[in-house]
């Protein structure tokens, strides 16, 4: 059972996709896979100038995600503005942390 306060603690904005495939018993492929595919509405699609794509989960809609909520009409605005704030203030340490 994943227990979600400490993940929440642990990862408040962002969790990789290699870590949440580890929580789910599966893939970072197969994760990479469903999203681009657009059947995971908890995973962000970064892709750079240089057209690398990179998936990061955000820990907020994961969560709610796995404990049945619906995402297909919630937008968190709030924590958009927070990982867009943390990509644009940390950016090389955000692609150096993708590749993790």
């Amino acid at each position: 059972m994943i227990d979600y306060a400490k993940l929440k603690s642990d990862y408040p904005d962002t969790i990789s996709l290699t870590k949440t495939a580890k929580l789910l018993k599966t893939t970072p492929k197969a994760l990479e896979n469903a999203a681009k595919n657009g059947r995971l509405p908890f995973v962000l699609e970064l892709t750079t100038p240089g057209e690398k794509t990179y998936y990061k989960v955000i820990t907020d809609r994961f969560i709610k995600y796995m404990q049945g909520s619906d995402l297909s009409t919630e937008v968190n605005e709030e924590v958009a503005k927070r990982i867009v704030g943390y990509v644009f203030k940390n950016l090389s340490k955000v692609f150096n942390d993708l590749e993790k």
